[in-house]
C-alpha cells in the first residue's frame, strides 16, 4: 500500500503548508519538522513529493509522521480505513501530549471515552479543565482504569465531588495533579493528603477549594515528594492562616518544596514576620498577594 504525500513548503516556520492526499483526504498543516525528516533544508519555496511505504515503515514512525497534522486532520485520516483509523488513533493521543491542550477543546465526551478505549495507555498529559465530569461519571473512571501511563493530571473546574478524591488517588503514576476551583472540602482533601496518592506527586493545585486552616497545617506535616503546592484563594470560612504557618516553620516535612502559593487567605503581619523569620531552606518562592497583611509582595528567597 503506497501513500503519496506532497509537501509545499514557505519561508515562515509556523505556516508550513502541506497537502497530505491519502486516498480521497486531504490534509493540510504540518510542521518543519517534516522537512527535516524528509532530509531538505530550508528554502523560500519548494516541493517535495515522497512516497511512504506505509507496509514497510516500523509502527512507531507511522504515529510519528501523522503527529504533525492537526487534531482535525487526524479525524479526517481515521476515516479512511481501519489501519489509518489505527494509526490516527495512535497519533491522536501523541498529539495530545505534545500539544498539552485541554481535551474540551479538541473532542467531545464520547469521543475521549471511545479514543481512551483504543489507546488510553499511550497518554500521559491529560488535561479535562472544564469537562462536564460531574454530569459523566464515567469519563473519570475511564482516565483511571485505561491510562495507567498519565502522569499530568488537570481536572480544573470539573465539579468534582469529595467522593471522586477516592478515584483519584487509585491512578499509580500521576506525579502532577490540578484539582483547583472544584469546591472541594476538607473532606475530600483530606482523603488526598493522607492517602499514599499524596506522596508521588511533585506537583498539586488545590486552589479555590475549601482546605481550612487546620487541614492546611496538616499537609506539611506529611512526607512527600512535593515541589510546587498551591493552596491560595481558600473559600472556607476559616481560611489559611496562623496554623497552617506554624507548621510550615516549625514542622515542615515536605523537604523538596520549592515554591508555595499563599494569595488570597487569611495571613496578617503576625503570620507573614513568622514565614520569613525561620525560613524553610528548600522554599525558595513564596507568592502571598491578597492577604490581610499590611504589605502584600511576591517574595523570592534564595537558597
Amino acid at each position: 500500500m503506497v501513500f503519496t504525500t506532497s509537501f509545499n513548503l514557505r519561508a515562515d516556520k509556523t505556516q508550513v503548508q502541506r497537502e497530505f492526499n491519502l486516498e480521497f483526504v486531504k490534509a493540510g498543516r504540518c510542521l518543519d519538522q517534516h522537512c527535516a525528516d524528509a532530509g531538505e533544508k530550508e528554502t523560500t519555496h519548494a516541493s517535495i513529493s515522497v512516497s511512504l511505504h506505509f507496509t514497510d515503515l516500523a509502527e512507531k514512525t507511522h504515529a510519528h509522521v501523522f503527529t504533525y497534522l492537526s487534531d482535525v486532520d487526524l479525524r479526517n485520516i481515521s476515516q479512511v480505513n481501519r489501519a489509518c483509523h489505527q494509526l490516527a488513533g495512535r497519533a491522536t493521543v501523541d498529539w495530545i501530549n505534545q500539544r498539552k491542550k485541554p481535551l474540551a477543546k479538541i473532542m467531545k465526551p464520547l469521543q475521549l471515552e471511545n479514543l481512551l478505549k483504543l489507546h488510553g495507555e499511550r497518554l500521559q498529559y491529560c488535561d479535562c479543565t472544564g469537562m462536564p465530569i460531574s454530569a459523566n461519571k464515567e469519563i473519570l473512571y475511564r482516565i483511571i482504569a485505561l491510562c495507567p501511563n498519565i502522569t499530568h493530571l488537570h481536572l480544573k473546574e470539573c465539579g468534582l465531588s469529595d467522593q471522586d478524591m477516592d478515584i483519584i488517588i487509585k491512578h499509580p503514576n500521576v506525579k502532577v495533579l490540578n484539582v483547583s476551583s472544584n469546591g472541594l472540602t476538607s473532606k475530600g482533601i483530606e482523603k488526598l493528603v493522607q492517602s499514599t496518592f499524596f506522596l508521588q506527586l511533585t506537583q498539586l493545585n488545590l486552589s479555590q477549594n475549601f482546605i481550612g486552616d487546620d487541614l492546611g497545617s496538616l499537609m506539611f506535616k506529611q512526607d512527600g515528594e512535593l515541589e510546587v503546592l498551591n493552596i491560595s484563594h481558600d473559600l472556607s470560612s476559616k481560611k489559611i492562616g496562623k496554623k497552617t504557618v506554624t507548621s510550615i516553620v516549625e514542622k515542615m516535612r515536605l523537604k523538596k518544596l520549592r515554591i508555595l502559593h499563599l494569595d488570597h487567605n487569611h495571613l496578617d503581619d503576625e503570620c507573614i514576620d513568622l514565614l520569613f523569620s525561620k525560613k524553610s531552606p528548600s522554599i525558595q518562592l513564596y507568592t502571598i498577594s491578597g492577604n490581610p497583611a499590611k504589605e502584600m509582595m511576591m517574595m523570592e528567597i534564595p537558597f
